[in-house]
Formats: C-alpha cells, sequence, structure tokens
C-alpha cells in the first residue's frame, strides 16, 4: 500500500513532467508583436506601462529582473524555468490542500479517485489555453505569482477564521491584481471549489455567510484595482470604469464562449472541448443523484449549480474591465471540465460502494485524452510561432536588403520608412492556429514594424506616414502572395513598403 509520501513523489514527478512537455519549448528564443519592441524597453518604459494598468506587483517583478539579469524579454530561458517552477508549486499546492479536505488518500481501495484528482488538478494549470500567458516568458511568471496570492486568499477564507486573518485573505486579494486583475479569477475558482468540499463534509454549515466572506475577499481586490485606476491612471487603455459597458461585454463575451464550445478557439479539434464537457457534466450529474450520501440530493444539485455559476459571473467580471479577450481572461470556461472532474472526486469521497467508484473510472482516460490532445495542440501552437518568425525575419531581411541596394546604388541613406498594406493583407500564415496574438505576423502591428529590423540589423528607422502619390503611382490595386522585390520603393531617404 502506498503511504501519503509516495504520493507527493508521484504529484511532483508527474506535475513537473507535464511543466516541461507543455511549455519547456518556451524557453527557446522566439518572437510576437509586442516581443520586437519590448526588446528595446528601458526600465523606465516598462515602470511606465505597468502603473498605466495599476500593476505594481508586476513592476517589482520587473525592477528586479532589470537589476539581476537585464530587460526580462531578452532573458526568455530564466523567466519561463521560473514560471514553471511557480506553476510547479501552485499545482502540488492545491491538490495538497484538497487532498486534505477529501482525505481519500488515507483510505484503501480509492486509487481510481486518487488518480482523478491528480490529473484533474494537473489540468486545472497545465493546458493548451495557457499558451498565450508564455509569449513572453516573464509574463506567465508575472501571472502565476498573482495567482498564487489569489489561491493563497481563497484558501485561507475557507477556514475558520478571525477578523485578522479575515484581513489577511483580503490583501492577499488585493496583491494579487497589482500582477495581473485576471489573476483574482484564481480566488473564485479555489473558493468555489473548498466551498463545495466543505458542504458536502459539514452537516451544519451556513452556504449564505460563506458565500458573503468570499465575496467580501473577491471585492477588497476587484476594488483596490478600480479605485487604483480611477485615481492613479489617466485614460487607462483596461480597467477604467469609463469603459465598462456590460451589454457590448455580453455580446463580446457570448461571440467568444460560442467560439470556445463550437471551435475550441481555433486552438482544437471542433466540439473538442464542448463534447469533454457534456460527458463530464452528465456524469456529475449521475453522481449527485445516485451517490450513497446523507445530504439532500437537491441541495448537492443546487450547490454545484451556485458553484458552477459563481465560476461563469467571475469570468464575466473579468471581461467588463478587458477591451479585448485572450485566453487567460476566459480561464473560467477552459477550467470547467477538471472543475467538474475535482467535484465529481468530492461526491465520491466518502462512497462506500467500489463498484460504483470503479464506474468513476472513466474519468481518468477522459482526463488524459484531453492532456494528450491539449498537448499536441499546445506544440502545434508553438511550431506556428516559429514558422511566424522565420517568414517575418526573412521578410525583414529582404527589405532591408532592398534598401541597402537603394543605398549603394544612390549614396542615399535610408533614414524613414512608411508601410502600408496591401488590397488583401494576410495577419496570419496559412495553416497557423491560435491567431488572437501569439501567432499574428510582426507586420501586423505598429511596435513590431517599428523594430523588427533594429532587431534584426541593428538599423533605427523612424515610422512615417505612407506618401499618397507614391502609393497611386506604384501600388495602387496591387496585391501579392509572395514576397517581391516590386513590394519596396525608396526615394530620397525613405522607403515605401507594400505589405503582402
Amino acid at each position: 500500500m502506498r503511504t501519503k509520501k509516495d504520493y507527493y513523489y508521484i504529484v511532483i514527478t508527474i506535475t513537473a513532467a507535464a511543466m516541461l512537455a507543455f511549455y519547456g519549448a518556451y524557453a527557446l528564443p522566439t518572437f510576437q508583436t509586442d516581443t520586437y519592441a519590448k526588446w528595446f524597453y528601458s526600465l523606465n518604459s516598462y515602470m511606465e506601462q505597468c502603473f498605466s494598468a495599476a500593476r505594481y506587483g508586476e513592476a517589482l517583478y520587473v525592477w528586479l529582473s532589470f537589476h539581476i539579469s537585464g530587460n526580462p524579454v531578452q532573458h526568455g530561458f530564466t523567466h519561463v524555468a521560473i514560471a514553471c517552477f511557480i506553476n510547479c508549486i501552485i499545482t502540488i499546492y492545491i491538490w495538497h490542500v484538497l487532498a486534505v479536505r477529501l482525505k481519500i488518500y488515507e483510505q484503501e481501495r480509492r486509487e481510481t479517485l486518487k488518480a482523478a484528482l491528480i490529473l484533474g488538478v494537473i489540468c486545472l494549470r497545465v493546458n493548451v489555453f495557457n499558451s498565450d500567458i508564455f509569449q513572453y516568458g516573464y509574463d506567465a511568471a508575472v501571472t502565476f505569482l498573482g495567482d498564487a496570492f489569489a489561491i493563497s486568499a481563497a484558501i485561507i477564507v475557507s477556514q475558520k477564521v478571525g477578523y485578522k486573518r479575515y484581513l489577511l485573505a483580503c490583501i492577499l486579494s488585493i496583491i494579487s491584481v497589482s500582477f495581473r486583475q485576471t489573476c483574482l479569477f484564481w480566488f473564485v475558482l479555489m473558493s468555489v471549489l473548498l466551498y463545495y468540499m466543505d458542504y458536502l463534509a459539514i452537516k451544519e454549515y451556513s452556504c449564505i455567510r460563506e458565500i458573503i466572506k468570499r465575496v467580501g475577499v473577491y471585492s477588497a481586490g476587484g476594488l483596490f484595482s478600480v479605485l487604483c485606476i480611477k485615481i492613479f491612471v489617466q485614460d487607462s487603455v483596461r480597467g477604467s470604469l469609463d469603459r465598462v459597458d456590460f451589454h457590448s461585454t455580453w455580446v463580446n463575451l457570448r461571440g467568444v464562449i460560442k467560439e470556445l464550445f463550437f471551435d475550441c478557439l481555433g486552438i482544437m479539434p471542433k466540439y473538442f472541448y464542448t463534447i469533454l464537457l457534456l460527458v463530464a457534466g452528465s456524469l456529475l450529474l449521475f453522481y449527485i443523484f445516485t451517490v450513497e450520501r446523507n445530504k439532500n440530493r437537491w441541495g448537492v444539485f443546487l450547490n454545484s449549480s451556485i458553484s458552477l455559476i459563481g465560476i461563469f459571473l467571475a469570468t464575466f467580471i473579468t471581461a467588463v474591465f478587458d477591451t479585448w479577450l485572450p485566453h487567460r481572461v476566459l480561464v473560467g470556461f477552459i477550467t470547467l471540465l477538471p472543475v467538474m472532474v475535482i467535484m465529481s472526486v468530492g461526491l465520491l469521497a466518502k462512497e462506500y460502494d467500489t463498484g460504483r467508484i470503479r464506474c468513476f473510472a472513466i474519468m481518468i482516460p477522459l482526463m488524459l485524452f484531453f492532456m494528450f490532445i491539449s498537448w499536441y495542440f499546445t506544440m502545434n501552437i508553438f511550431r506556428g510561432q516559429v514558422i511566424t518568425n522565420a517568414v517575418d525575419q526573412r521578410d525583414a531581411r529582404f527589405y532591408y536588403e532592398q534598401m541597402r541596394e537603394y543605398e549603394r546604388s544612390t549614396g542615399n541613406e535610408i533614414k524613414n520608412v512608411a508601410y502600408k498594406r496591401d488590397e488583401s493583407y494576410t495577419e496570419a500564415l496559412p495553416g497557423v492556429i491560435a491567431t488572437k496574438s501569439i501567432n499574428e505576423r510582426a507586420f501586423s502591428t505598429p511596435w513590431a514594424q517599428r523594430e523588427i529590423i533594429r532587431l534584426l540589423e541593428g538599423k533605427i528607422l523612424r515610422v512615417v506616414p505612407f506618401d499618397d502619390q507614391i502609393y497611386n503611382t506604384w501600388f495602387y490595386g496591387k496585391d501579392w502572395e509572395t514576397l517581391s522585390d516590386e513590394q519596396v520603393k525608396c526615394v530620397g531617404d525613405t522607403a515605401y513598403i507594400m505589405l503582402y
């Protein structure tokens, strides 16, 4: 019989292996649109960007990075390693807390439940949807630090606490949003799971009191973020109350939810995630109404529904303060599968019918299948980024060589560059997945256009408006599908480039 210590070794080994398999490739030098610009950021530029969104924890992380190793974007390996280490600690800690609450590792003949809990917790923190967080390396480390504080706040408030520990939970909630506002969602998710486990375990349990306690801590972090942006930030891009529009947010979020459930956000096979959710949801309902428990089945069903609705509302509130919806904002939806698996484990934790527990074994191949497909498409996303980088950098070097030929033949030095798109510009290469930002072509954004030639060739060029007469004379109505010297026209000290 395995001891509880043995399971700690198993969880640590599987978590570390999963983290390396999913995200280890991001330690290699790759670029996306923001990376080209951030490569040249000074410490002051980073500080301004952090303060413009009230991200004071991130500012501290960046400040330390500059003073220890330099610009964090230029040291991707270091920060991806830090991010993976932090995420391993978080994953193991979540498993430890749930294992203690459920006490299934102290019982024999519970191997199915034990394995399902391990896989469920790992899938919470390791999945394809986190790929966009690893775009910069340091971005993941900052995000996961915020997650850690939010999760700690949830664990503290789920216990019997006096006002001092409750105040500590509020402070941890505030610290979490100082890294990234979206980190506060993990307070909700962990609170939901612990609330649910406690409801199943404790006969005399004040649901209303527990919900109010958690809402108070969540509000502390949320209000801190909103007040800081309202008071200290001028013209904030994200988080400003002036930009809140519930109707437009709902319309936008509804479209993204549809895209997630029907198209898996374009990063996994169509309907794949929806089918897994339907299977897991059906099994959860089956366990609710068939498991031998003292509690009222409809009460368990009601609390299961409250828990899942809480996840949805937290995701919606996060989306309200975001002008667009990257995958990390949708974490409430992309963690529904492992959440339902963990809730099912909680339902069966005190079940004595081993036959019914064996029926739960279907959840294990379900989660293993999800992990494998998730890993496969994580690698595809990274592969797409490598291909996009190669094409971007080939194009940039080609444009630069055209300028150099002009300089050699005329004696004029190119000091300026102007960009314009052809009649049908391609923002993402055909066949590339996850085009939201990670695999968008560098020339699709003005900040990457400005810096990519500087990064590759060391040439600083001032970006100027495209001359209408030049466009009408040389480029009007043209469209290219491949790179061509017709796309570059040098006049005086300016290179005019048409992007295809």
